[in-house]
């Protein structure tokens, strides 16, 4: 009697296992993304990792969107909602959706820096930014030039002399790209 029983379950977990197997999966993503955007260019190879020598995971084409959400030296780890799938693209074949992100650009260290309370190198030191580090660059000193930023490990913000900056990719606005007056006597200003 006993071992019916276990037979029963057994089958009926397995017949669950199976059914479940079958069944399209949805992977939600746990991870907030910094900033959405899409791609600026006919064909984008997204590839496993950061580097040209990394497979290709899939190749997206002009205007798919993507969601951000690392900036890793040049390259940006995205994923795709269209597809669900996830790898690196070079951050210059990216538009950040200025909808997305209040900020200028997304960019990379290109050196150890300090992070300063203010837009010049006699300000007091806020951190050590490592090499690498990926940054939010919110806008430039009228003055010195220097960019205010977000640090994208630690969440600190500060300013960063530009010498030390490399923009990956930029935020820009959106854009309509068709439509039409249904208006008489519209002005243009």
């Amino acid at each position: 009697m006993k071992r019916k029983i276990i037979i029963r379950i057994t089958t009926a977990l397995l017949s669950l296992v199976l059914l479940a197997a079958l069944m399209p999966q949805t992977v939600a993503h746990a991870e907030t993304a910094l900033a959405t955007g899409y791609v600026n260019t006919a064909k984008l190879n997204m590839r496993s990792g950061a580097g040209t020598g990394n497979a290709i995971v899939e190749s997206l084409k002009k205007d798919t969107a993507v969601n951000v959400y690392e900036v890793v030296g040049t390259w940006l780890r995205i994923d795709v909602p269209s597809s669900g799938k996830s790898g690196y693209v070079s951050g210059k074949y990216i538009s950040i959706n200025a909808s997305s992100l209040s900020a200028y650009a997304l960019g990379v260290t290109s050196g150890k820096v300090n992070l300063r309370k203010s837009a010049t190198s006699k300000s007091d030191s806020v951190a050590v930014v490592a090499k690498n580090s990926g940054v939010t660059i919110y806008s430039a000193d009228k003055t010195t030039g220097w960019y205010k930023v977000k640090v994208h490990s630690t969440s600190q913000e500060g300013y960063i002399s530009p010498t030390y900056v490399k923009i990956v990719c930029k935020v820009v606005g959106t854009v309509n790209k068709e439509g039409y007056i249904n208006a008489n006597g519209v002005n243009l200003r």
